[in-house]
């Protein structure tokens, strides 16, 4: 069964149980396919075998779902990692849930009862909590980040990266997914952050420059409204702007 299958039938179970009801979000580069597939994002290819999901945090009270006897019947098998926390195999696709990290020090598995899971916390998670969309992928629902969000979050965490490919990658998903990005809304959130994270996403952007040349003029028109209010030389539109034009 192909990647994308086994997503489809994943998006699918967890619509059945409630999940994207909850605000269980699909994070990272199989979010990135969806806005590719459903919002017109410039397709490039899709490598990781790996699908991340976004629990929030606290996580509601409901029902209890142990995921392990929902994925199952799919063919996953659950494991453990060294600190605790659990993940799903098919083969070589590895199912993992993460959750927003609550300040320094809070990196311990947490205990999700309501899914019989322990999650990882993770830094800078929170960026990816507001304002997600509902998109329909193959006749069911799908919760992503808003485009806009996981832009700013990309470009922030490449600049933490160590592993030059996974930065680069991180830089040329942002870089496409300003094409579906509210120009306006992108500067005010980007505004909104402390100085330093505001430092490390203006030099992702500058990097993207040399990364991908022919997104230059974009590249350099998002740069120039980040830019603090007197030295901006035009005004915004509001629209967003083709990646490749």
């Amino acid at each position: 069964m192909q990647q994308s299958d086994l997503l489809s039938h994943l998006i699918d179970v967890f619509g059945k149980n409630g999940l994207w009801a909850d605000g269980v979000e699909l994070i990272g580069s199989w979010a990135f396919y969806m806005y590719q597939k459903h919002l017109g994002v410039r397709a490039t290819p899709i490598k990781t075998m790996d699908v991340d999901f976004l629990l929030p945090r606290p996580y509601p009270k409901r029902m209890a779902v142990d995921l392990h006897n929902v994925l199952r019947p799919l063919g996953f098998s659950q494991h453990f990692n060294s600190d605790g926390s659990n993940y799903f195999l098919h083969g070589d696709f590895k199912v993992e849930f993460l959750t927003p990290e609550r300040g320094k020090g809070d990196s311990k598995p947490l205990n999700v009862d309501p899914l019989h899971l322990k999650v990882v916390p993770l830094r800078f998670m929170d960026m990816l909590k507001d304002g997600p969309i509902l998109l329909k992928d193959e006749g069911s629902d799908v919760l992503v980040p808003n485009p806009k969000n996981y832009a700013l979050h990309k470009l922030l965490i490449a600049q933490r990266r160590s592993y030059q490919p996974k930065r680069e990658k991180d830089i040329e998903q942002a870089v496409c997914t300003l094409a579906v990005v509210d120009r306006q809304s992108f500067v005010e959130t980007f505004e909104s952050y402390p100085k330093k994270w505001r430092a490390m996403i203006t030099a992702s952007l500058k990097k993207a420059k040399e990364l991908l040349p022919l997104e230059k003029a974009v590249i350099n028109i998002f740069l120039a409204d980040m830019m603090p209010p007197a030295a901006r030389t035009h005004g915004r539109t509001g629209a967003g702007l083709h990646c490749g034009e």
